[in-house]
């Protein structure tokens, strides 16, 4: 299977306008691009993943008017009993759904490096509104947890599936910055992923991103994977 389209439930209803992500895997040729823009005739806002980095694939996809949204990296970091004991120095709990709209607050003004940001169709309003949106439904998801600090300075989502822990999303408050806040929420949440079995925790960001490049790598993640994002709007 050289793509795959799918129906967005979540995206759909945010926006307001019938969403689906593509993923390419492979090179296409002419012949299966023209069949994949038959495939995404009914949809008004089309996200493609060209996870196989192939740059004929992003050529195919500039001749029909795609926006180039972001270059994500993919970290991986593996989890062993080996590991150094976390010392919490910024008094790191599980967050309280009461505290939700706090930490939403954080989240509306902290990614401006986001395929959302970086896409001009896109309001600012609706990309911060998206993030906030984000953080208060992770409270109501059984396999998230929402880690933030006593004084609710930043937050970070964990998801677990099987034996692996990804982090969904992570920010500090811009006046909380420079703490190593961000490095106490992802060692906290590690030792979660631990206690629960997990064997992997990955996390991915931007590019063009590199403050949160060097923390994934001080946290001892590794790249595994990159690829381009590109929107089509109708």
């Amino acid at each position: 299977m050289k793509y795959i389209v799918e129906y967005q439930k979540w995206d759909t209803e945010f926006f307001k306008k019938k969403c689906c992500r593509a993923t390419f895997f492979e090179k296409l040729t002419e012949e299966d691009f023209q069949q994949f823009l038959k495939e995404i005739e009914g949809f008004d806002f089309i996200t493609i993943d060209n996870k196989c980095g192939d740059f004929y694939n992003c050529y195919l996809l500039s001749q029909c008017g795609a926006i180039l949204s972001d270059c994500p990296m993919q970290f991986v970091k593996e989890i062993n009993d080996t590991d150094e004991t976390f010392i919490d120095k910024n008094e790191v709990k599980i967050a309280e759904k009461s505290e939700a709209k706090v930490l939403a607050e954080i989240a509306s003004n902290a990614f401006v490096c986001s395929r959302f940001a970086n896409d001009p169709l896109i309001s600012e309003e609706e990309f911060n509104k998206l993030y906030s949106s984000w953080v208060e439904n992770a409270f109501d998801k059984n396999n998230k947890i929402v880690f933030t600090t006593e004084k609710l300075e930043g937050f970070l989502i964990a998801g677990f599936e099987g034996q692996k822990c990804y982090i969904d999303l992570i920010a500090v408050a811009l006046a909380s910055r420079n703490k190593n806040i961000g490095t106490s929420l992802i060692m906290a949440a590690e030792k979660v992923a631990k206690e629960k079995g997990c064997t992997q925790y990955l996390v991915g960001t931007q590019s063009a991103n590199i403050s949160a490049i060097n923390l994934y790598i001080k946290s001892g993640f590794h790249v595994c994977d990159a690829s381009q994002i590109f929107h089509i709007h109708r």
